[in-house]
């Protein structure tokens, strides 16, 4: 406010427009509404990597009509090589090097340009309601022009087309074969030598006076009264420069294009370019054929015209100044990047007009449309603001979907579905047995039983052919993305009897049958159908759950066999918790009593087993000696060996007793 209030009264008194860096705009000569709107559409090599990034998060709907006209989308959007996923930020130099590459790419140049022509064209008049009047094209940006506006049929858009055709492969672009078959180069000549492109800061008489001294050397493009693009051999472009003296930079675009060497490619870029035409809903469209208004939209003559338009030189400002003197005021630029607005200031000068672009290259979305929308309406144009005051109309009448894929076939609910096609017949209540109605409608439980009331099955996807299961008893509602996914218990639980009047209120999202009354009618043909199937529904269900249920039973066990097999390992080659040293006795092993228990089962504290110890076989028992003597008498016997005792140790020992059978090891007291 502080930087208006200094400077709106001076841009007023020196007639001005004021702008601000985040876009507000003040028009003190606005040119009013009786202006007419053209569009203008970029060439093909505009398009940067990350362009559009965030376009459809400002304007979600965007993508739901882009998707819906487009036959592959993902294709078309090129997204792989727009924005490339790398585990690194790049780098500048990274960047120049990937956009490099993209620019020598005509397929996907054509592809982004086209597809972002269409997309900020619905922007421009369907989102922010701009009406436009007309049209017109940069080089190839008359192709994009077409399909934006109708003219030719989005729905027969083939960029396959592009891809496929040696024209953009090997003869325009790469080896450059069409320049090599004309002039008779040899085969070992770097590409980089056979065509190049340089922008010149020069005007067009100039530059066109001087090329009549150089042979290979083409007047390519126009684009301002002062800057011009010369294509040819390089090694003469850079003597045309040099005769000049004038600024000039080498194009990083070096395509063959708007010169006499495309003559032997004509006819096949006319069937490139060969596509149903439509209705452009009465648009003027003016073309660089012959810098007038289209007229009939004939197949064949539309894509005559733009081959021929490849192949003469494209005069920008001349397009410029013919939309001016028809009368149109706004120029908008539908396409990436913001190239043809500059031109078409630098064109017109000071003469009264509204430049803006769609695009800008390193500025947000959001931004760049409401940059664009407040200079419309401060010249007085008439905008729709709702897109950009309020959220997304279409996006909100979204409903999330819940899509499981299963095998590739049909849904389960589908299959129930079909198994289950009309209501079940009267079904009569069974003790320990929850019928399909009674689950449905919620009857009351015991009041033993504490957990909530049942409440009805929940689709996954159509919530209206998910039948009630006869073997539910009680449900948990989880929720998924949103929506509502029922989880459902599968113990089957005793149930009270009904008293009359049970019946509950539904859930608004399903339907279930009326409960039938106990003085109904005999069943009919069709009633007894609609019990089988809807019995047949309910085994389906339960042989699937039972399926589930034993696959788990069977991982489980596997999971305890397997931490059982190992225990008795670790509980063998466990250390004990040292003792006292034992008294002197005899040479054998002294085996603990049957009463002694192991220190780590009677260790209150948890302890946990050293990580992969080795295993080791317990020492079979064997039975001291015994001794004769004079007396006859024999040693007392050792105490009986428990089968689930083990050797204590001593923490001073460093082998295992004689025979045990396990491998040398330094053994250290347990931690308890």
């Amino acid at each position: 406010m502080e930087l208006a209030a200094r400077s709106l009264r001076e841009a007023h008194a020196r007639g001005e427009e004021w702008t601000t860096p985040a876009g507000s705009c003040f028009a003190p000569r606005p040119i009013g509404p009786d202006g007419k709107v053209a569009l203008v559409y970029p060439g093909a090599f505009n398009s940067y990597p990350g362009l559009g990034r965030d376009l459809f998060r400002a304007f979600p709907s965007l993508l739901d009509s882009f998707e819906a006209q487009a036959g592959d989308p993902d294709r078309m959007f090129r997204a792989a090589q727009l924005y490339p996923r790398t585990q690194t930020a790049p780098e500048r130099r990274d960047l120049m090097r990937l956009e490099g590459e993209l620019g020598e790419d005509i397929p996907f140049m054509l592809a982004t340009g086209t597809t972002f022509a269409i997309l900020y064209t619905d922007l421009v008049r369907e989102r922010l309601g701009v009406t436009a009047h007309g049209a017109f094209g940069y080089s190839l940006g008359e192709s994009s022009m077409l399909f934006a506006t109708g003219g030719w049929r989005r729905s027969a858009r083939r960029d396959d087309r592009i891809s496929a055709t040696p024209l953009f492969r090997d003869r325009l672009t790469g080896p450059r074969r069409t320049v090599r078959d004309l002039w008779k180069l040899p085969e070992d000549t770097p590409d980089e030598a056979v065509w190049g492109s340089f922008v010149l800061l020069e005007s067009a008489d100039r530059v066109t006076e001087a090329l009549a001294r150089h042979d290979r050397v083409f007047l390519t493009h126009v684009n301002t009264p002062t800057e011009v693009v010369v294509a040819g051999d390089p090694a003469r472009c850079r003597a045309l420069i040099a005769e000049l003296g004038c600024p000039s930079a080498r194009s990083p675009v070096g395509s063959v294009m708007h010169c006499p060497a495309v003559d032997a490619e004509l006819t096949g870029l006319a069937e490139l370019n060969d596509h149903p035409t439509g209705s452009v809903g009465g648009l003027e469209l003016l073309s660089a054929y012959d810098y007038r208004p289209v007229g009939d939209l004939d197949r064949a003559e539309v894509a005559r015209r733009i081959a021929r338009t490849l192949r003469d030189t494209i005069d920008f400002p001349r397009l410029v100044r013919t939309a001016y003197d028809r009368g149109f005021r706004y120029f908008v630029e539908t396409g990436p990047g913001a190239t043809c607005t500059r031109w078409v200031h630098d064109t017109l000068g000071e003469a009264a007009h509204v430049a803006m672009p769609v695009d800008r290259r390193g500025v947000p979305a959001a931004r760049s449309v409401a940059q664009l929308a407040a200079r419309l309406v401060a010249h007085g144009l008439p905008v729709d603001l709702a897109a950009l005051l309020g959220p997304d109309p279409v996006a909100a009448a979204r409903t999330p979907l819940l899509r499981v894929p299963v095998g590739g076939g049909p849904s389960v609910p589908a299959q129930i579905a079909r198994r289950a096609p009309a209501p079940p017949a009267p079904v009569h209540a069974t003790p320990g047995v929850r019928t399909a109605v009674q689950a449905a409608v919620g009857a009351p439980v015991d009041a033993e039983d504490a957990r909530p009331a049942p409440v009805a099955a929940v689709s996954l996807e159509v919530t209206d052919l998910m039948p009630a299961d006869p073997t539910l008893e009680d449900t948990e509602v989880l929720t998924f993305d949103g929506d509502p996914l029922a989880f459902l218990p599968w113990a089957e639980q005793p149930e009270a009897a009904t008293p009359p009047g049970a019946a509950q209120d539904q859930p608004a999202a399903t339907t279930v049958p009326t409960a039938p009354t106990a003085h109904a009618g005999t069943a009919s043909a069709a009633s007894a159908a609609s019990a089988a199937s809807a019995t047949s529904a309910g085994d389906f269900i339960r042989q699937v759950r039972q399926q589930m249920v034993a696959t788990h039973s069977v991982v489980m066990e596997t999971q305890r066999i397997l931490q059982t097999t190992r225990w008795p390992g670790w509980r063998r080659c466990w250390t004990a918790t040292p003792r006292r040293p034992a008294r002197p006795g005899p040479s054998h092993p002294v085996w603990p009593s049957p009463r002694s228990s192991h220190p780590w089962s009677s260790s209150p504290r948890p302890c946990t087993p050293p990580p992969r110890p080795p295993r080791c076989r317990r020492p079979p028992h064997r039975a001291p000696p015994v001794s004769s003597g004079t007396s006859g008498s024999s040693s007392p016997s050792p105490p009986a060996v428990s089968p689930t005792s083990s050797v204590p140790s001593s923490p001073r020992s460093t082998a295992t007793p004689s025979g045990s059978g396990c491998p040398r090891r330094r053994t250290t007291s347990s931690p308890g």
